[in-house]
């Protein structure tokens, strides 16, 4: 089951390019006129005055670029880390990802960071898992083949960790809104407003199979991008 901690993240600018300029020679036996452009300008003296002065301007340029980056990882952006297995093998334990809810609205295959407090048969305030349907869409799940088909479409979940012999089924037999055929396997219409979750590892997370349908408004944000570990550093799919 993967829970997460949130955590409260420039281009090298280029060198300049040093120019070397030909002046032409004056005429023999006459000297150039003196228009006061080739004299050195005197340095300012490094007056304590001055000195103090400097180390304000960039003391005062670092606490605005603080608050920038505090405003975007409170507002826009936050990192949080994977706590559990349950999002094997797209995700590991310990990976820092970066989220964010920015013009996001959530649809199948999303990997959403959802706040779980108060959900019956869940003990983590937060988990991470996969999107595979939102309001309004019809989920059917083979528990034999692991196939999830949503809206008529076979999902490819070449993503997903399989272990055991059948897809665990968990408790939608006790939901009277969920459909069981003959061969077990379940189909049912998820209700608006509200999304229907798996983790990728699919025997070894608890999702909308055990707790049901979760609201939108709980999805705190996508996942963007993973941090860490370094080697692998970018989009999560």
């Amino acid at each position: 089951m993967a829970d997460l901690f949130e955590e409260k993240t420039p281009a090298a600018q280029p060198a300049e390019a040093d120019v070397i300029l030909s002046l032409p020679e004056e005429a023999e036996g006459k000297a150039a006129p003196d228009t006061g452009k080739g004299k050195t300008k005197k340095k300012k003296p490094l007056t304590p005055a001055v000195v103090f002065s400097n180390l304000f301007d960039i003391i005062e340029t670092f606490c605005y670029a603080l608050v920038l980056m505090m405003v975007v990882f409170v507002f826009v952006l936050r990192i949080v880390t994977v706590d559990g297995t349950s999002m094997e093998n797209t995700l590991k334990h310990q990976d820092r990802l970066i989220i964010s809810d920015l013009f996001f609205t959530p649809s199948t295959g999303d990997i959403v960071v959802l706040d779980a407090e108060g959900v019956d048969g869940l003990s983590q305030k937060y988990i991470i898992k996969r999107v595979i349907a939102v309001g309004g869409q019809r989920v059917e799940l083979d528990y034999d083949d692991w196939r999830v088909t949503v809206d008529g479409v076979v999902l490819n979940e070449s993503y997903i960790k399989r272990s055991g012999g059948l897809m665990n089924r968990g408790s939608f037999d006790e939901d009277p809104n969920v459909v069981l055929d003959a061969e077990g396997n379940h189909s049912f219409v998820v209700p608006e407003g509200t999304v229907f979750v798996m983790g990728d590892n699919r025997n070894g997370s608890t999702d909308g199979r055990m707790v049901g349908f979760l609201e939108e408004e709980r999805i705190l944000g996508r996942v963007l991008l993973r941090l860490f570990p370094w080697d692998t550093l970018g989009r999560v799919k």
